[in-house]
């Protein structure tokens, strides 16, 4: 589905997408589903390369069981898409931009610790 994403790509939602859009579906609504981090707890970030993408997951174990808290992905473009596996697991691990957002502006993680036992 990701190719619907390109400048001037056609809007085909094939039979490939609509059955990539289920697996999806189910997999954002079945368990494991995300939950709201634990401050007090330690985060673990998993991160992984493909020939095409780099992806990870931030989660925090619960009694022994890897729950996640966010998941990313990024298609590489054609330059990175060339790079040797070790540059392509190099992406995966330390590809990150830090940005200090004013909390008056920073909606989304205002709304977060605002949260009680979601």
């Amino acid at each position: 589905m990701t190719h619907l994403l390109e400048k001037n790509s056609p809007f085909i939602f094939s039979n490939e997408c609509i059955q990539a859009f289920r697996v999806l579906k189910d997999k954002l609504t079945e368990a494991p589903i995300l939950i709201a981090p634990n401050w007090d707890q330690p985060f673990e970030l998993m991160c992984d390369a493909s020939d095409y993408a780099v992806g990870a997951v931030l989660a925090q174990r619960i009694e022994k069981h890897f729950r996640p808290i966010h998941y990313a992905s990024k298609t590489m473009n054609q330059a990175e898409a060339n790079y040797t596996t070790t540059e392509k697991e190099m992406l995966a691990e330390f590809d990150f931009k830090v940005i200090d957002t004013r909390g008056a502006e920073n909606y989304a993680a205002d709304h977060l610790s605002r949260l009680e036992n979601p």
